[in-house]
């Protein structure tokens, strides 16, 4: 059938040759390249799809050094998709969808949500794993094709599968908005639930956003012990995580919950009489992802450490009381006031305080 013409058989061919189902002691280099090449003039598409990424594997940024090979690359996965391989379609649709936060279409010219779009509805006519993805792109404010109404339908269609974690995460957020849907807490919970039910999860867009917003759903229930509990262990699952260990600026996109999670997590901690050593370590985690209110416990904290005379203490009260600052009773206390005084005298300043301050 091969040497008849049969593109799949000569893929077949191709595949036994390489995988030493023919041989078992060895490979035919021969035959390998020779079926390799059959298959691809034939136009099979595993073959086509196969080689284009294979391209992409060793070209990573074909866009810019060989625009050519960029070319030929879209060409066969088209040639792939027009013969209705689905893998073909998604691998387009990834290859035009714009990402990032701005519209690197000016960067990277063969960036289009429109091209993207229609890849990304053609691979879910033939498959509900991509609702996902055409979903995204449909609700993505810069996209000229953008339908929320549409991209939300297929998140409810989502609703059921088990491996739509990232879509259970996004549906929830909706859900808890109560903007497009009826707010509704268990269902909320129901789905964060289920999308953490998976031991790889994403990191940044399903272990950090679904535990946030779960530990933000308890603090809210109540200030009894068991929500503030569950509270903390949501909130500590982040940091839990393997992928933790890669926290820092501009590393993850979720930084602001990650952020947010670590702060709440150190006022837990510090309510539950935990050492200053873990409080600390989320405070840092905070304040280093831009947390001002973090930045400013961990400056009291180790201000209080310094035990500066009461005299000193009492001579910079009665100056920033002088100022206008008011801090309220100079006692010659160190207390979250005066802290919070000469952090306004730094603003107004733009200066940070240092030495021992004058009459004048």
């Amino acid at each position: 059938m091969a040497e008849a013409g049969d593109g799949e058989a000569q893929w077949l061919m191709y595949r036994a040759h390489d995988n030493k189902l023919i041989s078992p002691t060895k490979k035919d280099r021969d035959a390998i390249s020779h079926w390799y090449k059959r298959a691809e003039q034939t136009g099979f598409p595993e073959a086509l799809v196969h080689i284009a990424r294979s391209w992409k594997r060793i070209f990573p940024n074909m866009e810019k050094e060989n625009p050519e090979l960029a070319k030929k690359y879209v060409s066969y996965l088209e040639r792939a998709a027009k013969q209705k391989h689905v893998g073909a379609m998604g691998q387009l649709a990834a290859y035009f969808r714009p990402y990032g936060y701005y519209d690197s279409s000016k960067e990277l010219p063969h960036k289009d949500f429109v091209k993207s779009t229609y890849w990304y509805r053609k691979a879910s006519e033939n498959s509900d794993k991509y609702y996902w993805e055409l979903a995204k792109v449909l609700r993505n404010k810069q996209n000229p094709e953008r339908d929320i109404d549409e991209g939300l339908r297929l998140l409810i269609k989502l609703k059921e599968t088990e491996w739509a974690d990232e879509a259970h995460v996004k549906l929830a957020e909706i859900i808890l908005s109560g903007e497009e849907l009826p707010r509704n807490e268990q269902a909320a919970i129901a789905l964060l639930h289920k999308a953490l039910n998976h031991k790889y999860s994403d990191f940044e867009t399903v272990v950090v956003p679904a535990n946030y917003m779960l530990g933000r759903i308890m603090l809210a229930k109540s200030s009894n012990i068991e929500n503030r509990r569950a509270a903390r262990n949501y909130f500590s699952a982040i940091f839990e995580n393997r992928f933790a260990k890669y926290i820092r600026p501009g590393w993850y996109s979720s930084s602001e919950e990650i952020s947010a999670a670590a702060y709440q997590l150190a006022g837990i901690l510090s309510d539950e009489n935990k050492s200053d050593k873990l409080i600390d370590k989320y405070l840092k985690i905070a304040s280093d992802l831009g947390d001002s209110r973090a930045a400013r416990k961990l400056a009291y904290k180790e201000a209080q450490k310094r035990k500066l005379p009461s005299e000193l203490v009492w001579k910079v009260q009665s100056e920033l009381n002088r100022s206008g600052l008011k801090i309220g009773n100079v006692d010659g206390k160190f207390g979250l006031k005066t802290f919070a005084a000469l952090r306004a005298f730094e603003c107004i300043n733009g200066t940070p305080l240092s030495g021992t301050p004058t009459k004048e």
